[in-house]
């Protein structure tokens, strides 16, 4: 269970993402192929009876691995179901905390999922990409430079 401290720094950690995941990495030339295949294996369609949206899994400094989303994703009617994108397979999740000031929910990771690392602050000029499945469509990547 998470207690106060350690949603805390999550939050602060996870604070960046809006509507979609942005990752900023070091190597200023990553490749597009390898970001995709990484949000690829991290990504799932939340399933509500109302609706559906997109999550990620990441994995914090401390190792544990959580579904990020946006908070309104969370809110949708029903039991919410995950689902790896590309599999059919989908399980019930619980919602561990909504964040309704950062429109961020988080809940329960997939079992055997290693999530996406949570970077640092994103400075302006960096190199980013931004991950998702636009109205629950194929995967969506697109990259430039973070500007504020």
């Amino acid at each position: 269970m998470l207690n106060k401290l350690k949603i805390a720094k999550l939050i602060k950690s996870l604070a960046i993402m809006a509507v979609v995941a942005v990752i900023a990495f070091e190597a200023p030339f990553a490749h597009r192929d390898y970001i995709r295949g990484i949000a690829e294996d991290n990504s799932v369609k939340i399933i509500g009876t109302n609706g559906s949206g997109t999550g990620f899994h990441v994995r914090t400094k401390s190792g544990s691995v959580y579904i990020l989303t946006n908070r309104h994703v969370c809110e949708m009617e029903g039991p919410l179901k995950v689902q790896k994108y590309g599999s059919l397979v989908t399980v019930e999740r619980k919602i561990i905390k909504k964040y309704e000031k950062h429109d961020l929910c988080v809940i329960e990771a997939l079992p055997g999922v290693s999530g996406i690392k949570v970077g640092g602050k994103v400075e302006n000029g960096e190199h980013v990409y931004t991950l998702g499945h636009p109205r629950g469509d194929a995967l969506n990547v697109a990259e430039g430079e973070k500007f504020d």
